[in-house]
């Protein structure tokens, strides 16, 4: 292992700074070790039980509907949960020492190959095409267990190395590991995804880490420390602690106008960001969640999450916006022209979503706040509005604040159409990234000039109609606001809400205590100086002293004028 320290340098990377040990990521070889098979199969069993369970909501949501149950679209379940299943995935692995996917697959075949008469077998072609899509919400299950298998092993602070993405790196991904590097070759988008909704480093290089090595991945300087000095190790772990005052009190911008709300906090930081009193609230997003877990995640998996959030959290505001998927990042092969589109059609992906926060928001008595993305004409949204709030009904609990995100920029064209919701949010990174193909949502590198010239004006106007006419509450939301040049500019034009990743707070957070401190530190200079100006240039009095007095330039005004009435008299006197 090397013992010197060595400054690799990076291209790619989204984070703040990162410390721990190495670990390269390896899918186990388990053929020889008949105990570690059997550990390997109990963890498979477990993740099939829990993607069962998750897929019974497609039930439950078709009930909502009126649509009742379709004994054909759900027979195909039953197979994974079999008797017969379990005993073939069984032998599958610990006598023909399968992988686990091969396994899943091939104990799937030898189920359709049964000659009993009561199996269910597709008589169909949609039939069997619907049934390898029930097998593809199962199939993230041999993958989880790979890399709970490979969680279970690492101790301590530990940055894990791959060479490929895995979605399921960051399903159940325990605190200890505080972030991941990648090869060159993995494609950014996804990985950068993942990192800016759980507000994890990530990194991208084609070195060899050897495991155990200590590393420090410090994206503000663009390089990664191999086995860093006790120097360098004291100075990254006291800048990271710097990074980390934002979420105590060390700053107050209590006096201020502004908001800020705390975009994707991580669960982990919740008792921290309890204790933080400046911040307005906090902006949660669940996508991540669903892609983790390569299916619908069922109610109580959400659940969890969202009675965490509201119970440790007090006297703060709760924004969760709608699950919103993107083509290149979705659960889902179906394409939708507007979002509505998809709620209606694929209710099942949304309402465990939905039922959980209502659930959540009941057994705290806390009201929360949706957020509607993807919206296009009036009309879709008033419609979700109504199915939002009969479920809050139907569960007893608070009816939400409702509101949309302006994350398009044709939505710019309508913005005089939203007056009926409760706020907005304007969602910058989108939209610029829809408008300028090299400006993507996850880059780190935004220019002030570029942004305001893109999208400024029409921004702008949207605020100004917002805030004069309509009177609509309206929140800015994005990376690109943790360039201090681009909040400063935003924060000018008279927006007052903003919303952040959390990892970017350390930049804005300490520039407004700043701007609150400044505050009347030049009161009077700019009256001072108009007054100086109007004196020697209207009036000609004398530069002195006395002449900063405004009483003094209007008691000489006026004996001036005196002075030239008189002098006007006598002349005509004589």
């Amino acid at each position: 292992m090397q013992s010197q320290e060595s400054i690799i340098p990076i291209k790619k990377y989204t984070g703040n700074i990162a410390i721990g040990n190495i670990s390269n990521y390896q899918d186990p070889d388990i053929n020889d070790d008949i105990n570690a098979q059997k550990q390997m199969l109990r963890l498979l069993n477990i993740e099939i039980k829990k993607a069962a369970d998750a897929i019974y909501v497609l039930y439950n949501a078709d009930n909502i509907r009126g649509e009742g149950w379709h004994e054909t679209g759900y027979r195909p379940l039953f197979i994974f949960i079999s008797e017969y299943y379990k005993r073939r995935l069984k032998i599958n692995v610990l006598q023909k020492h399968m992988t686990l996917e091969k396994a899943m697959y091939e104990a799937l075949q030898d189920y359709l190959d049964m000659k009993e008469e009561d199996r269910f077998y597709p008589k169909d072609n949609a039939e069997l095409d619907h049934l390898y899509q029930t097998y593809e919400y199962f199939k993230s299950s041999s993958r989880h267990a790979y890399v709970k298998w490979f969680y279970n092993k690492i101790k301590g602070p530990t940055i894990v190395v791959s060479d490929v993405f895995s979605r399921s790196f960051f399903y159940g991904k325990p605190d200890n590991v505080k972030g991941f590097i990648f090869k060159n070759t993995v494609r950014k988008f996804e990985p950068f995804a993942f990192a800016s909704d759980s507000n994890l480093t990530i990194a991208f290089s084609d070195y060899n880490f050897e495991d155990g090595s200590k590393i420090v991945i410090d994206p503000t300087r663009r390089h990664i420390l191999l086995e860093p000095t006790n120097t360098h190790l004291k100075f990254a772990y006291k800048e990271k602690a710097s990074l980390n005052d934002v979420l105590s009190n060390k700053y107050d911008i209590s006096q201020s106008k502004h908001k800020i709300h705390v975009m994707a906090p991580n669960l982990s930081d919740i008792n921290t960001i309890a204790l933080c009193k400046w911040y307005a609230g906090i902006y949660f997003m669940s996508e991540s969640k669903y892609l983790s877990y390569g299916r619908v995640p069922h109610h109580q998996e959400f659940y969890k999450d969202f009675y965490e959030i509201l119970s440790k959290l007090d006297s703060k505001e709760f924004i969760f916006q709608m699950p919103y998927f993107r083509e290149d990042l979705s659960i889902s092969n179906t394409k939708f022209e507007t979002y509505s589109d998809a709620f209606k059609e694929e209710f099942y992906i949304y309402y465990p979503w939905i039922e959980a926060l209502a659930n959540a928001s009941r057994e705290t008595n806390k009201e929360v706040s949706l957020v509607i993305p993807g919206v296009r004409r009036k009309g879709d949204y008033l419609k979700l509005f109504l199915i939002i709030e009969a479920v809050f009904m139907s569960r007893n609990a608070p009816i939400p604040k409702l509101g949309y995100v302006m994350n398009t920029f044709e939505m710019f064209d309508l913005y005089e159409d939203y007056v009926d919701a409760d706020f907005i949010v304007i969602a910058l990174d989108e939209i610029l990234e829809e408008v300028d193909s090299d400006m993507g949502r996850y880059d780190t590198d935004y220019k002030a000039e570029a942004v305001l010239k893109l999208i400024g004006d029409h921004i702008t106007s949207a605020h100004q109609f917002y805030r004069v006419i309509a009177n609509k509450r309206h929140i800015l939301m994005g990376r690109c606001l943790a360039k201090k040049e681009i909040f400063h500019k935003f924060r000018t034009k008279g927006f007052l809400e903003f919303a952040l990743p959390m990892n970017h707070l350390h930049i804005v957070v300490p520039y407004l205590e700043t701007v609150i401190k400044a505050r009347g530190t030049y009161a009077g200079v700019y009256r001072k100086s108009l007054l100086s100006r109007k004196k020697n240039f209207i009036h000609k009095v004398p530069v002195s002293n006395k002449a900063e007095d405004s009483e003094y330039v209007i008691k000489t005004r006026v004996e001036k004028t005196k002075d030239t009435r008189n002098k006007q008299k006598t002349l005509k006197n004589n």
